[in-house]
C-alpha cells in the first residue's frame, strides 16, 4: 500500500514537472499542435512534424513542418507555410519568424492584404508592418478575391516587377527598378515606383499621361490624389502644354451622407486667349498671311492674376421633410474656353449654346408641390470682329440670361365629381435679369433710332429683362363609354402678366383658352403558339383621334417685347390661335411567357391637320404647324434577342418655296441599327437623311460605330461619319481600351480622331483603382 502510494506521487510530481512542455497544453498564450512531436528539454523548444500549427495571440502559423523555440519565442517553418498577422497573409516556402513581432525573414513569399498581392524571393522584416522584399511583383488588383498562395500565378490586369520594395502595410510601397506590365506583357521601365498599400483609399502620386490637341499641343499630366477622409478626397492634375502652358485642374469630392452629397471643380489656365475673336484660341504666332490678325492679343487677366479660369459645382441635399435642393454652379471666363477644355465642363463640342447654372428646391406634400430657384445661362457664343477688333467685347452676342427668382407652386390633380372631373393648377413667378455688360445684335426699336444693335446695356438693352407670372387651372375629365373606349377632354386657361421698366413702365397681360379632346380605341389580342411551351405574342391596336384648339386668346400687347424681332421668354408667352385635328395609329407587339411580358415592337404613324394657320404664329419652326396638312410622322423601334433597330422622322406633304423659287418637300429621317455579337463586341449603323427648305442644311450623313473584344485584354472600337452629300468623312475617331472588363480595377484607353471642324486629337484616358480609390487622368 506504501509503495502504491509513492508511486502515485512520483507520477503526480512528474505530471506536474512536465505539463508546461505537453504540446496541447497553453503556456503564456501559445498553442501548438501537430501530428507527431520531437522535444529537448533542456533547449525548451520542440518539434511539430505534419500539420504542425501555432498560434500566439494574434498570431497563426501552419507548416509541415514548426520548430518552437519557447525561450526565445521564435519559430522556424518549413513547407507550405502559412502566417496570419493581424489583416495579413503570407504564404512561403520557410519562415524565421519571432512571435513578438519584431523580426521575420520569409524565403519565396506571397502577401495578401486585401486586394494587394506581394510576391518575392526574400521578405526581411524591418519594423511594425514595414518589410523588405527582393525580387518580387506588386498589384492591388485582386478582385475577385483570391484567398490562397495561387494570388502568385494570376494574371492580373496590372502589376510591376522590381529588383526591390520597401513595403509598409497600411501605408506605401516604393518599388526601385521597375517594369510596368500589363496582363503579362510588359509596358514601361521605370527607376522608381509608389503607390498605396492598403485596401482603401489613399493619398498619392498617380500615374502621368500624355494628351495632344491641335491648340494646346503636346500635353504632361501628374496627377495626385489625397484621400482626406473616409467621405471626401481631392485629385490635383497640373498639365504642361507646349502651347498653351500651364493648366491646373482640381475635383473635390464628397459623400458626406445618403442625403448629400457632391463635386467641386476648379480649373485655372496661365495663358489667356486670343483677343481677337476671330481667332479665339492661344495663338502664339501670326495666324497664315492675315494682315489684321497679324500677332496674338493678350486679353487682361482674369481677376488680375489668371488667364483664364473656370469651376463646375454639383450639390443635392435631401431633408427628411421631402424637401429637396439642387445646387449645379458652371461659369468660364471666356466663351472658347468649353471649346479647347470641353472635359473640364463636362460639355460636348457639338452643344455649346450656353452654360447653365441653377439653384432650385422642390417641396412635395400630399395635395401639393411647391418649387423654386435660381436659373442662369452664360451664352458660349464666340462672334467673329468685323471688322477685327482687339476689343473682345465688340460684335459679340453675350446673351446672358438669369431667371432670379423663378418661384411655383402646382396643385395635384384632386376630384371635383369622382371619378369623371379632375381640377389642377400651376403657378409660376419669374423674374428676367440680364447682367449689366449683356447685350444683343438686335435691330433697334421701333421708334427709337438712338438704340442700336449692340447698344450699351444702360441704354436700351432691356429685352430680356422683366417679370413673369403665369397661372393656369386646367379642368379634365374621364368620361366612360364602353369598355376598350377612352375619352379625356382637357380645358385649360392661361393668364400670363407681364412688367417692364423699358421704354417705359408697363404691365400687359395675354390670356388664352385651349382645349383638348383625345379619344383613343384599344383593341388587343393574345395569339396563342401552336408549339407547348412558346412564348405567346400579344398585339395592341390603339387608334386615337385629338382635337385641339384655343377657344380664345387676347390679342398681342403693343410693346417690342412680343414683336417678331426680339425673342420671348420662354414656349408660354408663343400665343396664337389654332385648331387642328391629329389621328396617331400605334402598335405594341409583346412576348408573353410565366415570367414576365416584353414589348418588342412599337410601330406608330401619326398625321395632323390644322384647320386654322396663322403666319406670324411663332410655332412655325414646329413643321406640324407650318401647313394646313402637317408632315406624316413615323416611329419604329424593334428588339430580337441582340439585334434592335429604330426609324424615326417625318415627311412633309406640302411643298415650301426654296432660295431661288424652286419647291421641294421638306423631311428628316434618322435610322438606327444595332447588333451585339457577343459581350463587348457590336456594330451599329446609323443614318440621317435631312431634306430642308435651306439648301445648305440639306445632309446625308452615314454613321458607323464599332466595339471589338479582342481574345487579349484590349477592346477596340471606331466612330466615323461621312457624309454622303458632301461627299466628304466629317469625323472620325478610333480607340484601344485596355482592360474594360467590369471587374478591371484600371482601364487606359487611348484616342484618336478629327472633330467635324478639321481639328485632329489625340486622347490617353487612364482610369487606376489604389484599393478602392479610383483615380482619372486624361
Amino acid at each position: 500500500m506504501i509503495r502504491l502510494r509513492a508511486v502515485l506521487l512520483l507520477f503526480l510530481f512528474l505530471f506536474l514537472c512536465l505539463q508546461p512542455l505537453v504540446c496541447c497544453g497553453e503556456e503564456q498564450g501559445i498553442q501548438f499542435r501537430a501530428d507527431h512531436y520531437e522535444r529537448d528539454l533542456r533547449k525548451k523548444s520542440e518539434k511539430g512534424i505534419g500539420k504542425a500549427w501555432i498560434k500566439s495571440g494574434g498570431k497563426e502559423i501552419s507548416a509541415d513542418e514548426i520548430e518552437l523555440d519557447r525561450e526565445a519565442k521564435r519559430v522556424i517553418a518549413n513547407g507550405n507555410v502559412h502566417l496570419k498577422e493581424s489583416n495579413h497573409e503570407f504564404f512561403c516556402n520557410r519562415a524565421i519568424y519571432s512571435l513578438d513581432g519584431r523580426e521575420a525573414i520569409l524565403e519565396e513569399v506571397t502577401l495578401l492584404s486585401g486586394q494587394m498581392v506581394v510576391t518575392g524571393t526574400s521578405v526581411t522584416k524591418l519594423g511594425p508592418n514595414h518589410y523588405e522584399i527582393k525580387d518580387g511583383i506588386y498589384t492591388n488588383c485582386n478582385t475577385i478575391p483570391i484567398t490562397d498562395r495561387t494570388a502568385n500565378r494570376c494574371l492580373f490586369d496590372w502589376k510591376i516587377f522590381a529588383h526591390r520594395f520597401d513595403i509598409t502595410l497600411n501605408g506605401y510601397v516604393f518599388a526601385y527598378d521597375v517594369i510596368l506590365y500589363s496582363k503579362d506583357l510588359p509596358l514601361s521601365y521605370l527607376p522608381f515606383f509608389m503607390a498605396p498599400a492598403k485596401s482603401k483609399r489613399q493619398t498619392g502620386i498617380l500615374l502621368a499621361s500624355v494628351t495632344s490637341s491641335t491648340h494646346l499641343g503636346t500635353g504632361f499630366s501628374l496627377p495626385f490624389f489625397w484621400a482626406i477622409n473616409s467621405w471626401q478626397d481631392l485629385t490635383l492634375t497640373p498639365t504642361y502644354f507646349t502651347k498653351a502652358g500651364i493648366h491646373l485642374s482640381s475635383e473635390y469630392n464628397y459623400i458626406y451622407s445618403q442625403r448629400m452629397k457632391g463635386r467641386f471643380s476648379f480649373f485655372y489656365n496661365a495663358k489667356s486667349f486670343n483677343a481677337l475673336r476671330a481667332h479665339p484660341e492661344i495663338l502664339t504666332s501670326p495666324f497664315g498671311d492675315d494682315p489684321l490678325n497679324p500677332t496674338f492679343v493678350q486679353k487682361n487677366k482674369s481677376l488680375g492674376f489668371a488667364g483664364e479660369l473656370a469651376f463646375n459645382f454639383k450639390n443635392t441635399a435631401i431633408f427628411e421633410n421631402g424637401l429637396t435642393a439642387r445646387q449645379s454652379l458652371n461659369y468660364v471666363t471666356d466663351p472658347f474656353y468649353v471649346q479647347d477644355y470641353p472635359n473640364d465642363i463636362g460639355l460636348e463640342k457639338s452643344n455649346l449654346g450656353s452654360l447653365r447654372s441653377l439653384i432650385t428646391f422642390s417641396y412635395p406634400t400630399d395635395q401639393r408641390l411647391f418649387y423654386g430657384g435660381l436659373i442662369h445661362h452664360q451664352s458660349l457664343i464666340v462672334s467673329t470682329d468685323t471688322p477685327s477688333t482687339v476689343d473682345a467685347d465688340k460684335g459679340a452676342d453675350k446673351g446672358s440670361l438669369t431667371q432670379l427668382p423663378k418661384l411655383g407652386v402646382g396643385q395635384k390633380l384632386t376630384d371635383l365629381f369622382a371619378p369623371f372631373l379632375s381640377l389642377e393648377w400651376d403657378t409660376q413667378f419669374i423674374n428676367y435679369w440680364r447682367p449689366g455688360n449683356s447685350f444683343d445684335n438686335n435691330m433697334p426699336l421701333p421708334g427709337n433710332s438712338e438704340i442700336t444693335p449692340g447698344a450699351d446695356y444702360h441704354e436700351g438693352d432691356f429685352i430680356r429683362e422683366g417679370q413673369s407670372l403665369r397661372l393656369e387651372p386646367r379642368l379634365v375629365g374621364q368620361l366612360p363609354i364602353l369598355p376598350g373606349v377612352e375619352i379625356q377632354p382637357s380645358i385649360k386657361a392661361s393668364l400670363s402678366a407681364y412688367h417692364f421698366e423699358l421704354p417705359e413702365s408697363t404691365t400687359p397681360h395675354r390670356e388664352l383658352i385651349t382645349n383638348e379632346i383625345p379619344l383613343s380605341f384599344y383593341l388587343s389580342r393574345v395569339f396563342e403558339p401552336a408549339k407547348s411551351g412558346a412564348n405567346r405574342v400579344g398585339h395592341l391596336i390603339q387608334p386615337r383621334l385629338v382635337y385641339g384648339s384655343s377657344l380664345f386668346s387676347s390679342s398681342a400687347p403693343n410693346h417690342p417685347f412680343f414683336s417678331t424681332t426680339h425673342p420671348p421668354f420662354d414656349v408660354h408667352d408663343l400665343v396664337s390661335q389654332y385648331e387642328y385635328f391629329r389621328l396617331d395609329l400605334i402598335q405594341r407587339f409583346r412576348l408573353i411567357n410565366e415570367k414576365e411580358s416584353v414589348r418588342f415592337l412599337t410601330f406608330q404613324l401619326s398625321n395632323q391637320y390644322n384647320s386654322k394657320i396663322d403666319q406670324s404664329d411663332p410655332r412655325l419652326v414646329d413643321p406640324t404647324v407650318k401647313h394646313h396638312w402637317g408632315p406624316l410622322q413615323g416611329y419604329l423601334n424593334l428588339t430580337l434577342n441582340s439585334f434592335s433597330a429604330t426609324l424615326e422622322g417625318y415627311y412633309q406633304w406640302e411643298k415650301d418655296q426654296i432660295t431661288g423659287g424652286a419647291l421641294k418637300n421638306e423631311s428628316s429621317w434618322t435610322s438606327t441599327l444595332n447588333y451585339d455579337f457577343a459581350p463587348g463586341d457590336s456594330v451599329s449603323l446609323s443614318t440621317l437623311m435631312r431634306n430642308s427648305v435651306d439648301p445648305t442644311q440639306d445632309e446625308q450623313l452615314i454613321s458607323l460605330g464599332i466595339n471589338k473584344s479582342l481574345p487579349i485584354f484590349v477592346n477596340l472600337s471606331l466612330l466615323s461619319s461621312y457624309s454622303a452629300k458632301r461627299g466628304e468623312l466629317r469625323s472620325y475617331e478610333w480607340g484601344a481600351h485596355f482592360a474594360s472588363k467590369p471587374s478591371s480595377c484600371w482601364s487606359l484607353s487611348v484616342l484618336s480622331g478629327k472633330t467635324q471642324a478639321k481639328q485632329s486629337y489625340a486622347r490617353f484616358l487612364f482610369q487606376l483603382n489604389f484599393g478602392g480609390s479610383v483615380a482619372k487622368s486624361s
